[in-house]
């Protein structure tokens, strides 16, 4: 049996994701629904859509007999989000409690107020174009700079005043995410840097978190989604630095 995530369809009040299921006999379509009011009150990222709705199917997939056949339609709950968050590595679940204990949820679609000028690093491919996203972070009141190269990103991340975030194309002329993550973890203070994907890729994403990225992403994103992603890092990288100090 082979589970294969095809994409999602996003409503104001639910994200659906779709999924086939493949063996030898048959090829079988489910979905898998979360609430999107999810994703802002648990601090369940945007991005952890596909594995929790991969993990909840798989659950079921395992208990199915030939008399008690899984459902086409599935939902996550609440407890299930609990369990996803706890299972996760302890940085990760650390952070969300505290974002969760200190953090106020942003309205909608709005810019997060920030006590300090934060400053973001975009770095897009030869066949990239950011344009839209360097708008919606300069929306937010994020000091921007776009660069095209590891060579051009490498004085700017090892400088005396590293970028707070870094946004990065998985592939680059001079290299790609896994580089770019590798140089931010020598930044002189700490940064977070956020994969960008224009395809929905589980087996990637897993791959840049297991590797120390601090998100990935797909896009595009909307405006809400891309505040909840800032909002998140933004909030990390400062204790983080805070921390340092």
């Amino acid at each position: 049996m082979y589970i294969q995530y095809v994409g999602f369809n996003a409503l104001p009040d639910v994200r659906t994701y779709l999924f086939d299921v493949l063996n030898q006999e048959d090829t079988r379509q489910f979905s898998v629904e979360v609430q999107s009011e999810a994703f802002r009150s648990s601090c369940l990222r945007v991005q952890d859509g596909p594995n929790i709705c991969f993990e909840r199917l798989k659950q079921e997939l395992e208990a199915e007999t030939e008399k008690l056949r899984v459902e086409a339609h599935l939902c996550v709950s609440a407890t299930d989000i609990q369990e996803y968050l706890e299972r996760q590595p302890s940085p990760r679940k650390t952070f969300r409690e505290q974002v969760n204990q200190r953090t106020p949820v942003a309205p909608l679609g709005k810019a997060i107020p920030m006590a300090q000028e934060i400053f973001a690093l975009v770095l897009q491919g030869p066949t990239g174009s950011l344009g839209r996203l360097k708008l919606d972070l300069e929306n937010q009141s994020i000091n921007v700079r776009c660069l095209g190269s590891l060579e051009e990103a490498l004085p700017v991340l090892h400088g005396t005043k590293p970028p707070h975030l870094v946004f990065t194309d998985t592939t680059l002329p001079d290299g790609n995410w896994a580089d770019v993550v590798n140089l931010a973890v020598e930044a002189s203070k700490p940064v977070n840097v956020i994969v960008m994907a224009r395809l929905v890729d589980v087996g990637l994403y897993l791959e840049t978190m297991g590797r120390g990225a601090f998100d990935f992403i797909v896009l595009p994103l909307t405006r809400p989604e891309l505040v909840h992603v800032v909002r998140c890092a933004t909030d990390n990288v400062i204790r983080r630095r805070e921390a340092q100090a």
